[in-house]
Order: structure tokens, then sequence, then C-alpha cells
């Protein structure tokens, strides 16, 4: 099966079992603001597609990252709390973590833990033979978008490159990295 996935071998993604941080995952092609969707699944078709139009995945691949991403939410939600979102698979088409994030002012019902709908929705491909590399970048999601500050700068940004500074800023700060070293 052929392999599909932007940068291959690239430094900033080799595929090394580091922790990655959202901010060298993300770039302003693969945030959207304002998405459309009115629910989970319109949301993940929206955020495949950014992938697609930054060249982060081919046109090709659209079927099979759509079914990933849906298979896993048939499992369990990604819902996460405080109207955050992960919806995520893992694929053997790519090589490396391929993100896209998306910011709703209404809401998209996600069935989170807490019953509040997302409005911020991060988008994850893994690939399938790194396990300790997916864990530790959920957990890093996680973590980053537990900060309620954080979550209202991003609501609030009028652009991509706003969320990538939110973001990277925060990411930044020695309290983020003790607590992923833990």
């Amino acid at each position: 099966q052929e392999k599909e996935s932007r940068r291959k071998g690239s430094s900033r993604r080799s595929g090394r079992s580091r922790i990655m941080r959202l901010g060298d995952l993300l770039h302003e092609k693969t945030i959207k603001l304002d998405l459309h969707a009115n629910n989970k699944h319109a949301a993940i078709e929206e955020l495949v597609d950014a992938l697609i139009d930054a060249h982060e995945i081919p046109l090709s691949m659209r079927a099979h990252a759509l079914e990933i991403v849906k298979e896993r939410e048939k499992e369990a939600s990604t819902g996460l709390e405080y109207g955050v979102a992960a919806p995520h698979g893992l694929s053997d088409r790519v090589d490396d973590i391929i993100v896209a994030l998306g910011t709703c002012r209404v809401g998209i019902p996600f069935d989170s833990v807490d019953g509040i709908a997302a409005r911020i929705v991060v988008l994850i491909l893994f690939p399938r033979r790194s396990f300790h590399g997916n864990i530790q970048t959920m957990a890093g999601v996680a973590h980053l978008f537990s900060n309620a500050k954080l979550r209202d700068a991003i609501r609030a940004a009028n652009s991509p490159a706003d969320v990538l500074k939110i973001i990277r800023d925060e990411e930044a700060k020695e309290a983020f990295h003790t607590h992923l070293a833990k």
C-alpha cells in the first residue's frame, strides 16, 4: 500500500517518539476559523478538507481519513471537556502526525463528558506505528486545552496566525514543558 504523506523525512515531524507539541504540528493553512458544521461528522469533514487544501494529505486520501476518524468516533466520543473535541484516527498511510484545528462560535455537539458543545475541534491523524508518540501528543493536547485563558483567547482570535501564536506562546512556557516531562 502506497504511503501518502507530506514532508516525509521532515525534521519538523520525523516520526520519532518525541513529544510533539501542537504548535509544531499546526500551521496557518491547517487552522480554520468559524467552522460551518452543525454536527461532529460535518466538522470532521471540514477539517479533513482543510488538510487537503493545505496539502497535508492528498485528495486521494480523503475517504480513508474520514473513515478512520469516524470509526474511532463510533468506539467512543472524542469530545473532551470545556468545549474542546479531539477527533482522531490511526493510519498506515501517514508517516507523521497531521493536525488541523477549527473553531466554531456556536458550538458543535460532540457527546463530550461535560455535555458542552465543542467550540474548538482538533483533528489528528496518527501514524499507526507510533503508539507512544501518539499518546504523548494526545496528553499534550488535553493539557493545553485545560487552560481556560488559552481556550478563550483561541475562540476570540481573528486569524489563524493569532491562533498559532497563542498556542506556541503557551507551549513555550516552562510550566507546560514541566507537565509534559512527567
